[in-house]
């Protein structure tokens, strides 16, 4: 397995946020429009035995990674440990240099943690068209809004864990720009979703993930499915997230698109497994034998997550 570091320039507003397991969902559909069903097949075998072709983590600020999600004992001088303004006044600092985060000590995480405005949601109004009348009305023809998301001029990173041997970087890069064109997400029919893929390089942004021991921590860099795993539970900190998954492509057209619910682990929750990763993803894949779809009972969801390691200090 290989990371990469993927460099998209959005190029319209996104009804649906960048995030890693529904940018997966897209990836296999591209996969199967463009080579056809019998590739995704090949590709997705052992997708839930812990053999994934890949992994991919939520859009962030370009060169920038998410503040890891742990107690404040790790972060501040335990004399500000119960200060609630001083702890209200440092949440904002969500982003650490990528380069930084896997040799830098927790204690210092907020000293190099950065605001950010690389991303803002606004207001997209949306007109349905009565075709007796051709004009809007009442009821379902009544004009109405949608709140979609802007992302800035800072640019955006996507982090993957791929499989070069299955998949290749430039077959990857291809299945990216169809998805770009064609739109992510919600709305896409209607020029959402838009974006181009401006680089794609060979990662060091998720640290040597090689040299981590059992015991250490790690970074989620998307949601993560932690069920029925090995983990060192008083060294995990996370938020769970409970994802209701639909079908895309023509499947959201056949009368049943939803899946059944999935709860998660968000991004940027920590976890330290009982036995050191071998690869740069830890997680598992859902799904499958009809576990979230009698519409197409071989579907999966990636609760898989690229992950950075960490060292946590407790603050002196």
């Amino acid at each position: 397995m290989r990371n990469f570091c993927i460099g998209l320039k959005p190029q319209s507003a996104f009804g649906t946020p960048l995030v890693g397991d529904t940018l997966f969902g897209q990836v296999c559909w591209a996969v199967c429009e463009r080579w056809g069903e019998a590739r995704l097949a090949q590709l997705l075998d052992g997708y839930t035995r812990g053999v994934p072709f890949l992994v991919l983590s939520d859009a962030f600020p370009r060169g920038y990674l998410p503040r890891p999600q742990v107690p404040g004992r790790f972060l501040l001088r335990r004399e500000l440990g119960d200060d609630p303004s001083q702890r209200k006044l440092l949440k904002n600092r969500a982003w650490i240099d990528s380069s930084l985060l896997p040799n830098l000590p927790s204690t210092q995480w907020l000293d190099n943690a950065r605001v950010l405005d690389w991303n803002e949601t606004a207001e997209r109004c949306h007109n349905s068209l009565d075709r007796s009348t051709g004009a809007t009305g009442s009821g379902e023809f009544a004009p109405f809004s949608q709140l979609v998301r802007r992302y800035g001029p800072v640019g955006v990173d996507l982090h993957a864990v791929l499989d070069p041997t299955r998949l290749g970087p430039e077959e990857l890069r291809q299945i990216l720009t169809d998805i770009g064109s064609f739109g992510y997400g919600r709305n896409a029919t209607t020029g959402e979703g838009r974006f181009e893929v401006e680089t794609f390089e060979q990662s060091t942004a998720l640290g040597p993930v090689a040299t981590g021991g059992a015991g250490m921590p790690y970074l989620i860099l998307a949601n993560m499915a932690p069920q029925g795993l090995e983990w060192v539970a008083e060294k995990c900190w996370y938020a769970p997230e409970t994802r209701f998954g639909r079908h895309g492509s023509q499947a959201a057209l056949w009368g049943r698109p939803f899946k059944n619910p999935i709860l998660m682990a968000r991004t940027g929750g920590v976890f330290t497994p009982k036995v050191a990763p071998l690869h740069g993803f830890v997680g598992q894949g859902v799904g499958g034998r009809g576990e979230l779809s009698r519409v197409i009972p071989e579907t999966v969801h990636q609760g898989y997550a690229p992950v950075v390691p960490l060292r946590l200090e407790v603050a002196a």
